[in-house]
């Protein structure tokens, strides 16, 4: 069966202040060991939310379900009174997610009543994840971003005659494959500096617009703004464009069996990275 899952970036940020007891540990097994603990909490809305079965698989992997227990009167019927009436009662409406710790991208399937959309369930998620010790104790944050389609913007830098401008904003660094030529060192930067953000910024007459693609796709494999601005054709006006683009979502084919359906949700998780970050590289 066809489905449609979310594509998340789960990262570990540093604290500004951390205990002086913490342990350096990689992020990708800082989220991982926090899924595994399974945490649970009341998240706006009268209901409690939960991450559960967690398991590891295929190495850095952990397939996961997430989901809400929340009260609701049920209408029944009493065969010996004759009579219908309310009982309290309960609806678990969950769904399933893998995170992948090679890429730290999360794919989460598409359930309207519980998962509709990626920045509804992703900030559930977040909180979920911190609510659990394994941040603290290595004393990060975990952040989880809707990621979103570069395509449209990409597509207005290749189709214009010149890019004049191009900005981005790096937040804290992260361990991945960001753009080493400026998108890395501007988040050690920021780290540095203990900013909040720090944007980068360049003007010119005529930008490398291999150059702008390069650190566009960078800043939105970690769901980081970008914007530039073009002149669509020659003595044309100037246009800005801003990297905002449609949700980040993968079709994938769901199988029925359990193993089956974690590995098909893993190779998702990687086909949609590997389609936003280096789309032409088929190595």
């Amino acid at each position: 069966m066809e489905k449609w899952v979310h594509v998340l970036r789960i990262r570990a940020e540093h604290l500004e202040q951390a205990d002086f007891l913490t342990v350096e540990r990689e992020p990708s097994d800082v989220i991982a060991e926090a899924l595994l603990a399974m945490p649970e909490g009341e998240i706006g809305g009268g209901s409690d939310w939960h991450i559960a079965a967690a398991e590891r698989f295929a190495g850095s992997a952990v397939y996961f379900q997430i989901g809400r227990v929340q009260k609701v009167n049920q209408p029944q019927y009493d065969e010996g009174t004759r009579k219908f009436f309310e009982a309290e009662g309960e609806r678990a409406p969950y769904t399933e997610g893998v995170f992948d710790g090679e890429t730290q991208t999360c794919v989460i399937e598409r359930r309207p009543n519980v998962a509709a959309k990626a920045i509804e369930i992703a900030p559930k998620l977040e909180k979920l994840l911190n609510s659990a010790s394994a941040p603290a104790e290595a004393g990060v944050t975990i952040r989880v971003d809707e990621l979103r389609d570069p395509t449209g913007f990409i597509e207005q830098i290749r189709d214009s005659y010149r890019v004049t401008r191009f900005s981005f904003t790096a937040e804290f660094e992260n361990p991945h494959d960001v753009y080493g030529l400026i998108h890395r060192p501007a988040e050690e930067y920021n780290e540095a500096i203990r900013g909040a953000k720090t944007t980068v910024e360049s003007r010119g007459d005529d930008l490398d617009k291999d150059v702008v693609e390069e650190a566009a796709r960078s800043a939105a494999s970690v769901g980081d703004p970008a914007s530039a601005t073009v002149k669509t054709e020659k003595g044309g006006k100037l246009k800005t464009i801003y990297l905002r683009g449609t949700p980040l979502l993968e079709l994938v084919e769901l199988a029925d069996k359990a193993d089956a359906l974690k590995e098909t949700m893993l190779a998702a998780a990687k086909r949609a990275y590997h389609r936003l970050r280096k789309p032409n590289n088929d190595t």
